[in-house]
C-alpha cells in the first residue's frame, strides 16, 4: 500500500465512524508520522496509543518507543495497546479524542489550529510534532479533507477571531500574498503566478474591480468584508479558508 493509498484507506474508515470529534486532517497525519503511512505499525496501533485497556481489542504489549524526555530523546520499553486491524485502532483513537482532555482539539476549526492543540494537550511529547504534522498535511493536501461548514468560517472572520490585518497599498506579507494568489487561482486576475506580497497598483485595482463585481465598496481595501467574500464566493471556501490560516501561521 503507498502513501496514497494508506491516506484513502484511512479517509473511508474514518467517514464510517459516527461523529467522529476531531478534523480528518489531523488524525490521518498523525497516523501517517506515528505509523510512517501504515508501514511500521506496533499490532495495528496507528496512533502510538499507550495501554488503555488490557482486556480490550487485542490487549496490551510491550514496545520500544523514543520519547523526549528532560531535554533530550532517549529510548524506554512502554504498553502500547493492540488492535485486531486499523479500523479498532482509529475507533479507540476517536474515544480517546472525546475525553475532556482533547477538549481544544475538538474544538479547532482548521488544521493549524489542530495541530497547535495536540501537542499542547499533551499528545506527543516531541517538541517537533505540530511542524511535523502540518508538513504532511501541506505536502499530501489533507486540509482538503476536511469540512468546515460556512458559519464557522463566517464567524472566524467576520466575527474577529482570526485577527486579520487590514490591507491596503503598501501592506506587505503573507496575507497580501494569499489575497494575490486567490485573485489569480479563483478570479481570473491575471499576476502571472508572482506573488510577491506586495500590495501595489495592480493588486490595489484588481481589488477595486473584484468589488465592483460583487456589490463591495470600490475602495482598493481588503477589509472583513472584501476577505470574507473573496473566501465565500470562491468555488473551494474550504481550501481557501485553511490558505489563509497557512499564511497566517507563517506570517
Amino acid at each position: 500500500m503507498n502513501d496514497k493509498e494508506f491516506i484513502e484507506l484511512l479517509s473511508k474508515e474514518i467517514d464510517s465512524i459516527p461523529d467522529f470529534p476531531v478534523l480528518k486532517s489531523l488524525a490521518i497525519s498523525q497516523a501517517c508520522l506515528e505509523s510512517a503511512f501504515g508501514r511500521k505499525h506496533f499490532y495495528n496501533n496507528l496512533f502510538g496509543i499507550k495501554c488503555r485497556d488490557p482486556k480490550k481489542y487485542a490487549g496490551c504489549r510491550l514496545g520500544k518507543t523514543q520519547e523526549y524526555i528532560g531535554g533530550s530523546y532517549g529510548n524506554y520499553k512502554l504498553a502500547f495497546q493492540c488492535y485486531n486491524n486499523f479500523r479498532e485502532s482509529l475507533q479507540d483513537y476517536a474515544d480517546l479524542m472525546r475525553i475532556a482532555r482533547y477538549k481544544p482539539v475538538r474544538e479547532a476549526r482548521n488544521y493549524i489550529e489542530a495541530t497547535d492543540q495536540i501537542r499542547k494537550c499533551g499528545y506527543a511529547t516531541s517538541p517537533t510534532y505540530t511542524q511535523n504534522l502540518r508538513k504532511i498535511i501541506e505536502d499530501y493536501k489533507l486540509y482538503e479533507l476536511d469540512y468546515i461548514d460556512t458559519n464557522q468560517i463566517y464567524n472566524a472572520i467576520i466575527g474577529g477571531d482570526m485577527k486579520l490585518k487590514i490591507l491596503k497599498k503598501g501592506s506587505k506579507g503573507n496575507q497580501v500574498k494569499w489575497v494575490q494568489e486567490i485573485l489569480e487561482m479563483e478570479y481570473g486576475f491575471e499576476n502571472k503566478g508572482e506573488f510577491d506580497g506586495i500590495y501595489g497598483s495592480l493588486t490595489e485595482a484588481q481589488i477595486k474591480e473584484y468589488q465592483k463585481a460583487y456589490g463591495l465598496k470600490q475602495d482598493g481595501v481588503v477589509g472583513i468584508e472584501t476577505m470574507y467574500n473573496l473566501i465565500a464566493k470562491s468555488d473551494n471556501p474550504n481550501l481557501w479558508f485553511y490558505k489563509l490560516c497557512v499564511y497566517m501561521a507563517y506570517e
